[in-house]
Parts: structure tokens; sequence; C-alpha cells
């Protein structure tokens, strides 16, 4: 069956104001999502941003709250202290959210 044509709704620009998704903005909004997830986002936010799990089974734990991904280490020191964990930094520079 054809689709038929767009309507002016789905095909105008977000506006300016307010209505475009938070990650536009810097903002991660992390609802139940798994620590793995809530890295890679910080990652997608900040390219240049190092780090991970020093434990793989960490990468199921879940996490929800509301995030400022300009400053990424203060996302996984406050991450890793409402879970009970605690970041160590490799030789490297990489930052480990561990046990």
């Amino acid at each position: 069956m054809p689709l038929g044509p767009l309507t002016a709704s789905l095909t105008q620009p977000l506006a300016a104001d307010g209505d475009s998704p938070d990650w536009t903005k810097g903002w991660i909004d992390a609802d139940d999502m798994s620590l793995a997830d809530l890295l890679l986002a910080l990652q997608r936010q900040a390219p240049g941003l190092k780090a991970g799990l020093g434990d793989p089974a960490l990468a199921s734990r879940r996490v929800s709250g509301r995030f400022e991904a300009s400053d990424p280490r203060e996302v996984l020191t406050v991450v890793a202290a409402t879970q009970g964990l605690k970041l160590r930094t490799e030789a490297s520079g990489r930052v480990l959210i561990d046990r």
C-alpha cells in the first residue's frame, strides 16, 4: 500500500525554542539505562573521553538520572558514588568505573 504525502508537522524542522531533544543541548536523560549505554552516550557527547568499566559485569547495572555531559568526569563520579562503586584512573589516563 503506497504511503500518502507527509504532513507538514512531520517535515517541519525542530524549533530552537526548546523543542529539540535534550541530547542536542548536552544532556543525557537516563531512564533505567544500562551503565554500558550511559558510557556510550557520554562518549558520543564527549568524543575525547577515555572511560570504561573495570569489571564487565557492571555493564548491565541500571542507571537513572539527568546528566550534563559537558563534564563527563563529574557524571562518572556521581554515577560511581550513587552505585556504590569507585573510579580509578589507569596510567594511560583512561577512567574506569570499578567495584
